[in-house]
């Protein structure tokens, strides 16, 4: 599996880099918001962690990366909010109906094995 890690903290890209390794999967990783649809586009990973702050400090940034990804081509891969500002779906109900799932920071490992399973299971066997 591949993953599209959307993240501009390099310590948090090289702990869901190791973390998504151990579940077999590659990463591809960008911090520049305006990279993210053209490498979905490019790579077409099984699924996107996107960080909503980006480091920035506010959801913005990250919100925009998801709209532009559900008006893009790339809007079928499923795409999971990985952030401090949304740790359950009541917290952004509008925002999470755009999304596939939510990993809150921080994370427990066996959250993130359940969210690699799940994407598993619905990707069709080639």
């Amino acid at each position: 599996m591949l993953a599209l890690v959307v993240e501009n903290n390099p310590m948090a890209v090289e702990l869901l880099s190791m973390r998504l390794q151990t579940l077999d999967c590659e990463i591809v990783s960008t911090g520049d918001p305006a990279l993210v649809v053209p490498l979905a586009l490019q790579h077409r990973p099984d699924f996107i962690l996107l960080d909503l702050g980006l480091g920035t400090g506010e959801a913005a940034a990250g919100v925009q990366v998801l709209y532009a990804l559900r008006a893009s081509e790339a809007a079928h891969i499923p795409t999971i909010l990985h952030s401090v500002f949304v740790n359950k779906a009541s917290d952004a109900p509008l925002l999470v109906e755009q999304a596939d799932g939510i990993l809150p920071k921080p994370f427990q490992f066996v959250d993130l094995q359940r969210l690699v399973a799940s994407i598993r299971e619905l990707k069709p066997v080639q």
